[in-house]
């Protein structure tokens, strides 16, 4: 999967889901390890795209 053909909105959703997986999954897990560098990935492409916590806001009200 490549980040820099996702939408905005995917980059979101996706970073979501994977932070409801950590909240789940036991912190020594692989599937923890794997949700918090996905999350950690979605994050800074929505960093190298210029939105930040007010624009990811936004986006999260208008779904």
């Amino acid at each position: 999967m490549n980040p820099k053909s996702l939408e905005p909105i995917e980059l979101i959703t996706i970073e979501e889901q994977s932070t409801a997986v950590m909240q789940q999954a036991q912190p020594q897990s692989y599937l923890y390890q794997t949700a918090r560098r996905l999350k950690s990935l979605m994050q800074l492409e929505l960093i190298r795209r210029g939105l930040f916590a007010r624009q990811i806001a936004a986006l999260r009200k208008s779904r």
